[in-house]
């Protein structure tokens, strides 16, 4: 008895779908609209399997991987910010800290064995009748050692430790008034330069030079000092070195408390050359009095310098 195949079985029926789908592949859309109703029903049936493994998978994974504007996501966001605020603050203070730290230890060289308290104090600037004085808090200052320190009159106020700003002419409760060398009572400082200063294989203090430097006043000023140079210290045979523009200038001013000395006055900003062949430098101080936001004040109890000084050096060799 032979058996008829059937017609319609797996193989013709696989044979069929992808015949038909070839076809609605390349048929217009317009013979092919029809397609769009049979995608319901499937749509339907399909929808229980897929709300059951889209929920398996939601399950599987953490919130935060798959959900950004998750609750817990947020408040990890915040913590983040929240954190990396707090360690950025406490960079910045601890960078405050290890200049003030700096700043005091940087002038200890200069004043040897010499035990001078350095505190560092805010400051803030006030200008009355063409002068320019800098008042200082000093309530609750204390000094390297955690002990409280008084400030006197007298004191030396510094920038960056060997800067030197001025002096301390009075004590008002909690605040000081410190008169800035660039100030027009500040009168006539005697200073020193050392054109080998820069030079380490050269003996730096062999060569000095004199000068007695005075505020420029007026806004054209700047804060700058002005005056005349003389041979100080030259050994013989030795040529007068050329100043220039960038050679640091220090205070050797006797009437200055000795915690002054060597400190900088600043650097030279262009020289002059006067009637006599001799050279006039003009000084900028490292600092600018109407930004200034904190000073190191070297506290020291000897007596003020006087407003100016009419002490001339005494030129080796005359008009060099």
């Amino acid at each position: 008895m032979l058996h008829r195949r059937p017609i319609l079985n797996a193989r013709s029926a696989l044979t069929i779908c992808a015949g038909l789908a070839a076809l609605l592949a390349v048929l217009p859309t317009r013979w092919s609209w029809w397609t769009s109703d049979l995608s319901a029903p499937v749509q339907f049936a399909a929808l229980p399997v897929s709300w059951v493994v889209t929920k398996a998978v939601r399950a599987a994974r953490p919130a935060m991987a798959h959900d950004a504007n998750s609750p817990t996501v947020e408040r990890l966001r915040l913590d983040l910010a929240e954190l990396t605020t707090r360690n950025l603050r406490l960079a910045a203070e601890n960078d405050q800290l290890a200049q003030q730290v700096r700043q005091l230890q940087s002038g200890l060289q200069l004043a040897g064995n010499q035990e001078v308290p350095r505190l560092i104090a805010p400051v803030f600037a006030s200008q009355a009748g063409g002068s320019t004085l800098l008042m200082v808090r000093t309530a609750g200052l204390r000094g390297v050692d955690g002990q409280s320190t008084v400030v006197t009159p007298g004191s030396i106020a510094v920038h960056a430790g060997v800067n030197l700003v001025g002096q301390v002419i009075g004590v008002r409760g909690v605040v000081a008034d410190i008169r800035p060398i660039s100030d027009p009572a500040a009168g006539v400082l005697r200073a020193t330069l050392f054109p080998l200063e820069t030079d380490p294989a050269a003996d730096q203090s062999s060569i000095a030079l004199a000068a007695q430097l005075a505020p420029i006043p007026g806004p054209g000023g700047r804060g700058r000092l002005r005056g005349p140079v003389y041979v100080l210290k030259l050994p013989d045979g030795q040529t007068e070195p050329t100043i220039t523009p960038g050679m640091q200038v220090r205070l050797t001013d006797p009437s200055w408390p000795r915690a002054a000395q060597m400190l900088v006055v600043g650097v030279v900003d262009s020289v002059e050359i006067a009637d006599n062949g001799r050279p006039i430098i003009i000084v900028r101080p490292a600092f600018d009095v109407q930004r200034l936001e904190e000073v190191t004040i070297l506290v020291t109890s000897e007596a003020l310098p006087p407003t100016s000084t009419t002490n001339t050096p005494t030129p080796r060799g005359g008009a060099r």
